[in-house]
């Protein structure tokens, strides 16, 4: 049986995310993401998702890695799903803070504005939901390879 190295799987996943990314960026998904997360902690997250990964993809070719840094690393992971929560929070805040300050029932332009900032607001929870979640899950997976014996 072919023993592959921790480097090899890490790459492999590594790929992957690579690929999907390039793949979201043709169908204009990013676009999407920045026309309608107006706190862009959606690209904060990918952006420490990013390093974080380089970081876990370097650890993978040491032999004994170094404990501390695969603990921040873990620290990492969590931290994006607990922004993505944070990004959830934000979100509904701008559901429910605005839309219904101004709402006039009788005007259909002030419940079209109510409605769009209802779906500003939910767009940013879901997004920053997904991001938070996706890329914390997919730094854990990471890390499992690297302390894998």
């Amino acid at each position: 049986m072919i023993k592959y190295s921790k480097f090899s799987f890490w790459f492999s996943i590594f790929g992957f995310v690579l690929l999907l990314t390039t793949l979201a960026n043709y169908f204009g998904f990013y676009h999407y993401v920045y026309e309608n997360d107006p706190t862009k902690l959606s690209f904060f997250i990918i952006f420490i998702f990013f390093i974080s990964s380089i970081i876990a993809g370097h650890q993978s070719t040491k032999s004994p890695f170094n404990p501390k840094v695969t603990e921040k690393l873990w620290f990492s992971a969590q931290a994006m799903v607990s922004l993505g929560m944070i990004g959830t929070v934000i979100g509904f805040l701008i559901m429910l803070g605005n839309a219904f300050s101004d709402l006039d029932i009788s005007s259909t332009q002030s419940a079209q504005n109510a409605l769009k900032e209802i779906g500003t607001g939910m767009a940013t929870a879901l997004l920053t939901t997904l991001f938070g979640m996706s890329c914390g899950l997919i730094l854990q997976i990471q890390l499992l390879v690297i302390e894998h014996e």
